[in-house]
């Protein structure tokens, strides 16, 4: 609650008179308008609320108040109730419901005096009969002492049965309380709160202001985890203390004070107090009585009932525990506060809150829908968008139009209304806009007024997402930091620049899938468009299944041309044209006409036969030669063509060789000169070194000098011969010089020279004659000196000669007549030969060899290891030599082959032709054969001369081939004989075919394999979708607070301080709390939603800190101004509600001063400000300036039930999806009367409520109700569910049934946003009562009542339908109720079953391949033709037939129709009537196909039996509640439960033996117990004891007893209450039970019964 304080302490605002006057000064500033108009409003909105806060001053005027002091009083042993002081890890109070037992057994003498009823009754005192009439005599109790014995002896024993009863009744009470309390609880979190209650304040009675209020709470919560043993408990919630005190303002004496510091005077004392024991806590209550007042007492328990009395202080304080039940406070005070002091400092406009306020501002900013919005979409995009499927818009669930649309809308808008009709997937659709949000990087606040519609919002989205999104509903810390923990390890596993690259992968893959969608989309459109039309052919008109029938009809009688045909009604050819054909056929072979439909090459291309012939045999004298060389040298070389390489074994000898330079290289080592074997010598010597071959040089230098000398001499002495005695020697020689320089000089040799100078030289001159005679003159002695000099140097020579040539074939020298010039010169020359024969003749071999391309470092190798320069020359002038050759050889050989080949390639060129002439000739050149060649030349030559004869045909043939190619190849073929064919019959044929082909054009296109790829598809961009916005939003959140210190600190102390909170009952506990928000504020920027209830919002959220992009308020309906300033936090909002459903309620409100406060802060700044008056919901504040979105489908309820809403309030807007053959609770709706009263001005009638607590029970029973949902809402206010809530309670056995069942009775606002299966409505008037409802308010209750129900609806009243007026909503109910199908027939529009012959003969392929099917199948509001189903797996199969509509339009829409079924699950075989009626066999035979693959298979349809169990179902839950409250009106308050089987056994006669459970030996059955023949408890005793007190009184008695039997039996044979269940083991079953009887009999199971056999059965 919000207490009512005084203005300053509430908002800090100027004065509206200030305000406005400030305003009027700042009207050129539009940014401070807007902020004094935000201010203003949320001013006005504090003071409205704040009427509406009512303080509490006595705690009893709380919902529900437990003195629970006062129930350990009727427990002291604490056998059902234990209470624990301190409850550290275990719960406060625990409560076990009692075990009641019965009353005390009536003795058989007591039974006809004691009144049953009031003796069984612990609250009634027992009573007897005073006296009982029998026959004609009055038989009085006391005249029987035995009976006033028995009476007195048992009396003390009932009333203490009766006192304990009475005991564990208030202990049962406390119970219930607990259990109805936790049932609302948890249909209501959130809105109420259950605490502990302590230190209770009151004044005085004769205090003229009373106050009953306790001073401090502590928040507890109900626990039904040990349900299954009746067992609650209530546990410490684990928040703050509250210190209460609002209810000091109604003390206005100023004897109360210092009310501020209550709670922190208590909290001084906090090491020393536990809340739960009172002895702890009376010193710090003292102390915090004494600082607030002088003028009041403490009062332990026991001094309290005095005190209140004898006191003379007029307040009282004492501890005085309570429990308390109530409605929460908001804390939206604070939280006004805190948006004014934004707005004020900070300058916040939030542009939604201006456009509500405003609107006029925003002009386009409303969002407006077109009646058509895919009107200018084309078929594509438009189914694209069925789907939800959008480039820029990342739906990560199965979509809709309606959610893409919101999601487009509030890119580029303020905000967003969304109206969502029951069960049209609000969450869902939320859930899709988050996905959406969360990948651009959004933050986001879910909230709603109800934690329900909440609860599963998180598990609505891709997995992926989940962790980022955290929702604070209550008790859920653990969630929390499991969501936190993962969003810091899904950060710190990111490798941002890797995540991008995949994100930019994803998006070009989904455009990649949209783009093929959307065409293949659009394919299946115009097919199906292309399908529906009719054919017009030479001025005829056909119908698709017409002409299916014509085709087939004529199909025998015509030549089928082969397809494709051109379109065309002209038959290509004249009849003049056709006998060229058929003289082409008869003039020209096959084999020739099919080469010379090719341009062919001019025999002049090729080579000759002559050339053919020469370069064969070239090319055979090139090989014949290369086999020679090879064999000769033993050589052998490979060649590797492509690369010009050769090679002997594995070494390269040459690479790219030049064939000029062979030549050369052959010519040097042929031009060589030849060698002597003493020149071999030289080489060799030349190779070991210059040491070697010096002696070489100098014989060389000596002859050539001898030999010059020599020449000299013989110029010399010509004619002149020297002789000489003696040695002639250098002395000689001297003496020669002597006298010659004697002679030059003197001119003649004087006496003394001669006999006394030089007397040696000259007897040495006497002794020398020229020819004969002695030497005279100077001439003379010149030529002896030079016979000496050359004498002296020829035996020089002579000694080098004879040296350098001993053992060579060279002349020796002895005489100077040996040596001539001619030999000099030889010699020399020859020296010279071999000292040179390296550069001269190897070198140049190796630059050639390596200029050829050869590899001469391996000829080099090879010189350099032969020692012997003979062997040398020998390896160049052989080896080298033939290997030069042979590639020589090879390569002429291969220049042949170029040319041959040319050739050859040039008549594969020409292969293509498939020329049998040229084949042969190719096939010639293959093996050589020069003759063969020629004699393919010669045949191609002739055949190319038919040319011009061909030509005349290419012109006919091309007609053909233009408009019938495939008939053009028959033609070419000469498969096509047109000798066989006349004109006219080809005519006709030619109509044929074009018809047929037009048909087959019509249905070619493979509509399922389209589909089936659209449905692949559309999963895959799916997937991909959900894992794009998964990627994109984790990248978001990586780069937000990825090195954001600050944001990953408060996460991870908000996650250490939850830790230590633990239960929240730590000492430091509260202070951890306070820390663990104050870093949530910090740490909410590192979780991207959030979701919690507007008062959690409003509780925990700081407006000043926590921002969102986008606010998302759910069930907006339900919330009124509250919803306003938790819109603040977002800069966009999208309001998701329904103003058709419960809108806030609000009780108490003085209008008056509610309308002031309006005009003064709201009605200056907009013309609707009469809506902010806390009554109107905020859905309908914001349809006033934004045209909602409607969603459309609905999934919830069967299509019966929305049906109503669908009716009466959505004008048949929405689309019901649910299909209603999945739900076996039959009949969906059910009007149920009964003969109610209701009690007075109570809003209750005690009979509809008992009567639909036995239907409850009696539905519990039933299999078919087995896991299913229950809820009750009362239409006519809160007294009637809560009746209905208490009675069920008492009447059920086990509170865990309750709980599995959700159970829950309430009204209409406590159902909103919540479901159940099966719903139960009381109207409570009856005839006497009823008033008209038709009131907007009424309409909604009655729109979230009936559509809670989502299998079920029971409509339970006691009216008299016909006495209603027509426009009262009871009316429209009951009669809804009573004649829905009526209603859908004719929201179908359907026609007949079958009524076209088409799906007539597909029903009976169908039906003879034995498949089970329903014809006209519903799904919510769509028909299909037919539904084929096996197992629990169906698939739609229609007929596009002549009543199948035509325009594109309607195609449009049924391809819609399609794809929102496909997204729902079904899949869809399509049969086209052309396509059928051409060949039925064919087309069903595809159909069974693709039956089968998608695991459709033949089973008998057992649509009869599922009949009779609808009508069975109802009529068992209707007998067994009858039985229920006959069982009630006996005394047996909790009747056992039996579990009642569908009534589908097969019967047989009573003693009828089964095979399958033949009884051994005859025996007969031990026990056999049927529901037919179970009669309760209370019965069967009070027969047995009738029997046996009437013992001996005559058959007659005994008769009267067995009629009254009988007739008990015969009542339930009326009935046909048939379900039966054997309670024996089945180990001891030896006959067969009642259930089985054989397949074809059909008389029921009592036919053949008699009274003996009943009575065999009950007796056993």
């Amino acid at each position: 609650m919000l207490p009512r304080m005084p203005e300053r302490h509430l908002y800090r605002i100027r004065t509206p008179k200030n305000c406005f006057a400030e305003g009027k000064r700042k009207m050129g500033n539009h940014t401070d308008n807007n902020r004094e108009l935000l201010k203003n409003f949320f001013t006005g909105i504090g003071k409205i609320i704040n009427l509406q806060e009512q303080v509490i001053t006595d705690y009893h005027q709380y919902e529900k108040v437990i003195d629970f002091e006062k129930y350990l009083a009727w427990d002291p042993q604490q056998e059902y109730i234990k209470f624990n002081a301190n409850p550290v890890n275990g719960p406060i109070l625990t409560v076990q419901r009692p075990n009641f037992t019965s009353a005390p057994a009536i003795p058989n003498n007591l039974q006809e005096w004691i009144v049953a009823e009031k003796w069984k009754d612990f609250q009634q005192t027992p009573e007897k009969k005073e006296q009982i009439q029998r026959d004609q005599e009055i038989e009085k109790f006391e005249a029987d002492p035995s009976r006033m014995r028995s009476w007195k002896k048992l009396l003390p024993e009932r009333e203490a049965w009766a006192e304990e009863e009475k005991r564990l009744y208030q202990i049962e009470k406390l119970f219930q309380t607990l259990y109805q309390l936790n049932m609302i609880q948890n249909q209501e979190f959130d809105s109420k709160e259950l605490v502990f209650a302590f230190g209770l304040f009151e004044t005085k009675e004769t205090n003229p202001i009373h106050i009953s209020h306790p001073l401090f709470t502590k928040k507890l919560r109900i626990s039904d985890a040990r349900s299954e043993e009746n067992i609650l408990e209530i546990f410490d919630a684990g928040e703050n203390l509250e210190v209460e005190t609002s209810f000091f303002q109604e003390i206005q004496d100023g004897s109360v004070h210092q009310i501020a510091q209550i709670g922190k005077n208590f909290l001084r004392y906090e090491d020393t107090i536990n809340i739960y024991e009172e002895a702890t806590l009376e010193p710090a209550l003292k102390d915090v009585l004494s600082k607030i007042t002088s003028h009041g007492d403490y009062c332990t328990k026991e001094q309290l009932p005095g005190a209140r009395i004898k006191s003379q202080r007029p307040y009282l304080l004492s501890y005085s525990p309570l429990i308390l039940y109530r409605s929460q406070k908001s804390g939206i005070a604070a939280f006004l506060n805190k948006i004014i002091e934004d707005v004020d400092k900070n300058g916040k406009i939030k542009p939604h809150l201006i456009d509500i306020m405003s609107p006029q501002n925003t002009g386009s900013n409303s969002a407006s829908i077109s009646g058509n919005p895919e009107c200018s979409q084309d078929i594509g995009k438009r189914l694209n968008a069925i789907s939800g499927e959008d480039e820029e818009i990342l739906m990560t669930k199965p979509a809709n139009r309606e959610q893409l649309f919101i999601a487009q809308e509030i890119a580029h808008k303020n905000a967003v209304e969304v109206q969502g009709p029951p069960g049209t997937g609000k969450t869902h659709t939320i859930a899709n806009l988050l996905g959406n949000l969360l990948a651009q990087g959004k933050t986001v606040l879910v909230t709603s007024e109800k934690v329900k519609a909440l609860t599963v919002l998180r598990d609505k989205l891709d997995e992926r997402l989940q962790p980022l999104c955290i929702p604070f509903l209550g008790d859920n810390q653990s969630e929390m930091m499991d969501s936190i923990q993962k969003i810091q390890n899904g950060v710190s596993r990111i490798r941002p620049t890797e995540l991008q690259k995949e994100i930019q992968e994803l998006k070009d893959q989904r455009k990649s899938l949209i783009h093929e969608l959307e065409d293949r989309r659009k394919k299946i459109f115009l097919l199906r468009n292309q399908q529906s039309k009719e054919i017009v052919y030479q001025g005829e008109v056909y119908s698709l299944l017409e002409l299916g029938k014509k085709l087939a009809k004529e199909d025998e009688q015509v030549f089928h041309f082969p397809e494709p045909l051109k379109k065309t009604e002209t038959f290509p050819l004249t009849e003049e044209e056709y006998q060229i054909l058929r003289q082409n056929q008869s003039e020209i072979s096959l084999e020739e006409e099919r080469e010379l439909e090719v341009k062919l090459p001019e025999a002049e291309q090729f080579i000759s036969p002559d050339s053919m012939k020469a370069l064969l045999e070239k090319n055979a004298e090139i090989e014949k030669t290369i086999q020679t060389v090879s064999a000769d040298s033993g050589i052998e070389i490979q060649c590797d063509w492509e690369q010009n390489r050769f090679m002997n074994h594995g070494t390269i000898l040459a690479e790219q060789p030049k064939q000029e330079k062979l030549a050369e290289i052959l010519n040097l080592i042929e031009t060589m000169p030849p060698l002597k074997k003493w020149q071999y010598g030289i080489i060799e010597n030349v190779r070991l070194g210059e040491g070697y071959a010096a002696r070489w040089r100098n014989l060389q230098d000596k002859v050539h000098q001898y030999g010059e000398k020599h020449e000299k001499y013989d110029s010399l002495s010509s004619g002149k011969s020297v002789q000489f005695e003696g040695t002639a020697d250098d002395t000689l020689l001297k003496y020669l010089d002597e006298i010659k320089g004697e002679l030059q000089q003197n001119g003649s040799l004087g006496f003394v020279f001669r006999r006394v100078t030089h007397r040696d030289a000259c007897k040495a001159l006497e002794k020398i004659r020229i020819n004969g005679s002695a030497v005279s003159g100077q001439d003379d002695v010149e030529l002896v000196k030079e016979t000496v000099v050359l004498q002296r140097d020829f035996e020089e020579l002579k000694n080098l000669w004879n040296d350098n040539f001993q053992g060579t074939d060279v002349i020796l020298l002895d005489q100077q007549k040996d040596y001539s010039p001619f030999l000099g010169k030889t010699v020399v020359h020859q020296i010279q030969e071999a000292l040179e024969w390296n550069e001269t003749s190897l070198e140049p071999i190796f630059t050639q060899l390596s200029e050829a391309g050869f590899n001469d470092a391996l000829v080099k190798e090879k010189i350099d290891q032969t020692e012997k320069a003979e062997s040398m020359v020998g390896y160049l002038e052989k080896e080298v030599t033939d290997t030069l050759i042979l590639v020589q050889l090879m390569m002429k050989k291969h220049e042949v082959e170029q040319v041959y080949c040319k050739n050859e390639q040039m008549l594969r060129q020409f292969e293509f032709s498939q020329s049998e002439n040229l084949k042969a000739m190719l096939d010639a050149m293959g093996t050589r054969d020069g003759s063969a060649y020629e004699t393919a030349y010669t045949r191609y030559k002739a055949l190319l001369e038919k040319r011009e004869f061909y030509k005349k045909t290419t012109a006919v043939y091309q007609k053909v081939k233009e408009a019938a190619p495939n008939w053009a190849r028959s033609l070419y073929s000469r498969s096509f004989k047109v000798e066989d064919y006349p004109y006219e019959k080809l005519l006709q044929s030619w109509k044929w075919s074009q018809l047929n082909q037009r048909m087959k054009e019509i249905f070619a296109g493979r509509l399922e394999d389209y589909e089936k790829t659209v449905s692949r598809d559309s999963v895959e961009l799916r997937e991909k979708t959900a894992e794009l916005a998964s990627k994109e939003a984790w990248l978001h959140l990586y780069h937000k607070i990825d090195g954001n210190q600050k944001i990953t600190s408060a996460l991870n102390a908000w996650a250490s301080l939850m830790k230590k909170i633990g239960k929240g009952h730590g000492k430091y506990a509260d202070e951890y709390r306070k820390q663990a928000m104050a870093n949530m504020k910090i740490g909410q920027n590192g979780v991207p939603v959030w979701i919690m209830t507007v008062n959690k919002a409003l509780q925990t959220l700081d407006p000043q800190f926590n921002q969102f992009d986008v606010v998302i308020i759910d069930e907006a309906s339900q919330s009124a101004l509250e919803a306003i300033p938790v819109s603040y936090l977002g800069n966009k909002v999208i309001v998701v509600g329904d103003d058709k459903q419960v809108s806030p309620l609000q009780i108490g409100n003085d209008l008056t001063k509610v309308n002031e406060l309006l005009k003064m802060y709201i009605a200056p700044y907009t013309q609707y400000w009469s809506l902010f008056d806390n009554r109107t919901s905020y859905y309908e504040i914001v349809k006033t300036v934004f045209t909602p979105i409607l969603l459309r489908e609905h999934f919830r309820c069967v299509p019966e039930i929305i049906g109503y809403c669908n009716k009466y309030f959505y004008n048949n807007d929405i689309k019901p999806l649910r299909d209603s053959h999945n739900s076996n609770l039959l009949p969906p709706i059910v009007n149920y009367r009964v003969e109610g009263k209701r009690e007075g001005k109570q809003k209750i009638n005690k009979e509809e409520a008992r009567t639909i607590v036995s239907l409850l029970l009696a539905c519990f029973e039933q299999k078919e109700y087995d896991d299913k949902t229950f809820g009750v809402i009362s239409l006519l206010g809160a007294e009637q569910a809560d009746y209905i809530r208490e009675l069920l309670v008492q009447k059920i056995d086990k509170y865990d049934d309750l709980k599995k069942r959700e159970f829950f009775s309430g009204i209409a606002q406590n159902f909103q946003g919540d479901e159940r299966d099966v719903i139960f409505l009381s109207l409570v008037d009856d005839p006497d009562s009823v008033r008209t409802v038709t009131k907007d308010d009424a309409k909604k209750r009655y729109n979230v009542a009936v559509s809670r129900a989502k299998d079920q609806l029971w409509v339970v009243h006691s009216l008299n339908q016909e006495k209603l007026s027509k426009d009262d909503l009871k009316y429209q109910l009951l009669d809804y109720a009573s004649h829905y199908p009526v209603y859908m027939e004719e929201q179908m529009q359907i026609e007949k079953n079958a009524d076209s012959p088409f799906e007539v003969d597909v029903a009976h392929y169908l039906n003879q391949k034995g498949y089970h099917f329903i014809q006209q199948y519903q799904v919510g509001a769509y028909r299909l033709d037919f539904a084929v189903i096996y197992q629990k797996k169906m698939v739609a199969l229609e007929c596009d037939g002549e009543r199948y509509h035509s325009s594109e339009s309607a195609i449009a829409s049924d391809m819609e129709r399609q794809t929102v079924l496909q997204r729902l699950g079904w899949n869809f075989i399509r049969i086209r009537g052309g396509v059928f009626y051409r060949n039925k066999e064919l087309a069903m035979e595809k159909v069974f196909q693709q039956l089968e693959e998608m695991g459709i298979k033949p089973e008998k349809n057992e649509k009869s039996e599922m009949t009779s169990k609808e009508t069975d179902l109802l009529k068992r839950v209707k007998q067994r509640a009858s039985e229920i409250r006959d069982m009630w009106d006996n005394g047996n308050e909790k009747p056992e439960k039996i579990t009642v089987e569908p009534a589908n056994f097969r019967k047989r006669k009573m003693g009828e033996k089964d095979k399958a459970t033949k009884c051994k030996n005859s025996e007969a059955p031990k026990f056999i117990e049927t529901a037919l023949f179970e009669l309760s408890n209370e019965q069967l005793s009070s027969m047995q004891e009738k029997f046996a007190s009437q013992q001996g009184r005559g058959r007659d008695i005994v008769g009267k007893a067995t009629a009254e039997k009988n007739q008990l039996i015969q009542e339930k044979m009326d009935i046909g209450y048939t379900a039966g269940i054997a309670s024996s083991k089945k180990n001891e079953m030896k006959e067969p039970t009642l259930r089985n009887r054989k397949e074809d009999e059909g008389e029921d199971i009592f036919s053949t019964l008699t009274v003996e056999d009943v009575d065999n059965i009950l007796n056993h």
